[in-house]
Order: C-alpha cells, then sequence, then structure tokens
C-alpha cells in the first residue's frame, strides 16, 4: 500500500496512512469490524480507520460458493437495517461486504478467503471446506471442536472419511476476526500447515504455551485479516479468478443494489401460485 494519501470508494475524505500510537486509535476497523492495527490508512477528521488488507480488497471477486454471478465490495450493507448474514459463517456484519443483488447472496470479506483446506492439531486428516449441505447430515451435525450445533445451511470444514467436522469459525478460530457467540474447546489449535497467508509466517516463532490463555489471545489480535490478492497472483485461497471490476464505486451502486432487493421483494409478492 502507497505511503502516500489515498482515495477510497468507502470514504468521502482522503484516507492517511496513521501510526497507531500517533493516533492513540481505540475504534475498529470499518472493513473489517476488528480492532484497527498496524499498517492502516485512515481519516483522523471523521475517525474513520481501515486496514490495508481491507483498503486494497477488491472491488468484484469470482467465488466457488455463487458461481452464477460476481459479488460486488459495497461499503456497508445495501439493506435497511444496515447488517447482513453472512452466507458463509451465518454471523452478522455492518461493514464491508461481498454482495450479489439478484440473489441476496452476501459474505464477510473475510470468509471469502477461506482456505479450501485446513490441517488441525486435534484431527490426523486434512478437512475440506464444505459450501454445500450433505445428506448424511440431513438429521444434523455437532461441530467436534465447540459441540454446538452446525446450522447445515452454513459453509463447515469436514472429514467425510472420520465423520469429523467443525464451524468455519471454530475451524479457523485463530485468525477469525470476530469473536462468534459459541463457547469454543480451549485445546483446539491450527497446525503451521493451516497458515492462511505468508504474512502470518511472522508469528511462528512466538507461539504461546497452551496453558497461558492471555498470550493466545494477544496473538489472535495481532494477526492481521487475509490479503484478497489481485487476478492471476497465487493464491491457496479458494477464492476463483478475483478481478478488479471497476476503478471506483460510487453511491450510485449502492443505490442500485438497494433499488434491485425491492424489485425482487415485489416481484416475490406479486407472483402467485398456478393452479
Amino acid at each position: 500500500m502507497s505511503s502516500k494519501n489515498v482515495k477510497h470508494f468507502s470514504h468521502p475524505h482522503s484516507l492517511t496512512p496513521l501510526k497507531q500510537e500517533q493516533e492513540l486509535v481505540t475504534s475498529n476497523c470499518r472493513g473489517c469490524e476488528r480492532p484497527i492495527s498496524e499498517p492502516f490508512h485512515g481519516c483522523s477528521k471523521c475517525k474513520y480507520y481501515l486496514h490495508d488488507e481491507c483498503l486494497e480488497a477488491p472491488l468484484s471477486i469470482s467465488h466457488l460458493a455463487h458461481p452464477s454471478h460476481h459479488l460486488s465490495l459495497l461499503p456497508f450493507p445495501s439493506y435497511s437495517g444496515r447488517s447482513f448474514i453472512c452466507n458463509g459463517c451465518g454471523l452478522s456484519g455492518e461493514a464491508f461486504v461481498y454482495h450479489c443483488s439478484l440473489c441476496s447472496f452476501d459474505l464477510h470479506t473475510y470468509c471469502a478467503v477461506s482456505p479450501d483446506t485446513l490441517v488441525l492439531d486435534k484431527h490426523p486428516h486434512e478437512l475440506q471446506l464444505v459450501y454445500e449441505p450433505q445428506d448424511r447430515y440431513k438429521f444434523g451435525f455437532t461441530c467436534d471442536l465447540c459441540n454446538a450445533d452446525v446450522d447445515l445451511r452454513r459453509w463447515m470444514y469436514n472429514c467425510a472419511d472420520c465423520d469429523y467436522g467443525t464451524h468455519l469459525y471454530c475451524g479457523l478460530s485463530n485468525w477469525w476476526p470476530l469473536k462468534p457467540q459459541v463457547e469454543q474447546n480451549n485445546d483446539a489449535t491450527i497446525s503451521e500447515k493451516a497458515q492462511i497467508h505468508p504474512r502470518e509466517e511472522s508469528h511462528k516463532d512466538d507461539q504461546p504455551k497452551a496453558d497461558d490463555k492471555e498470550a493466545i489471545d494477544a496473538r489472535n489480535d495481532c494477526l492481521v485479516t487475509p490479503v484478497l490478492r489481485p487476478q492471476g497472483q497465487k493464491c491457496d485461497c479458494r477464492v476463483g479468478h478475483l478481478s478488479l471490476a471497476m476503478d471506483e464505486v460510487t453511491e450510485i451502486q449502492i443505490q442500485v443494489a438497494k433499488l434491485q432487493n425491492l424489485l425482487s421483494k415485489i416481484n416475490m409478492s406479486c407472483t402467485t401460485p398456478q393452479v
């Protein structure tokens, strides 16, 4: 990211590269909603801050979980309540969202870059990221990390051979930016094979001890959100081909998304069942 001021579609003023000690920033990133940390840009006047990873997020992506349409990056949800439920993890969000206005399909920016395979210390086999519910679990499935029920409409990590699986956020708990309202098993850790991007390699040498909960929490808080990479650049994440669809997103796009949502609801309400 440039060390100079930049313009971003999510804010009317230029964003400046900032240092946390200078700003005494205590607010969250307006992109991913996790605590702000360097490197980041911001508008001091408006107290508007973005991690550089969020600032660089592509404006349009193609994702394997929703192959029919591209997903557009919006600075906030287009729904009237200004919040959305992520189709990946099932948690709510109020900031950046990858959105399909035709299908009302929404993803957190960090869910969009979830790795397609995962290796946990607690299980000997590789887990696969599953987008669609499996028939074998039609009567329900319990997360093997937190022991809570898994919403089968959401993504999960699964070992089909062992019937072992986890919530998306439990499997990725070491870098998950939000804290789900689920009690997680404290001895569940992600192995080094499950590192998301090379930027996290800097943390390999300072792993806290398993019984040092405070150190573990501090380490987790310092992990950056995954980087969405441009088209043509290699990436371990199963995001499909990422593409920059435009140089700038304007308020018009947000209004169009709202209008399309409204029209889809009107069409549904006007549809009468055939006799």
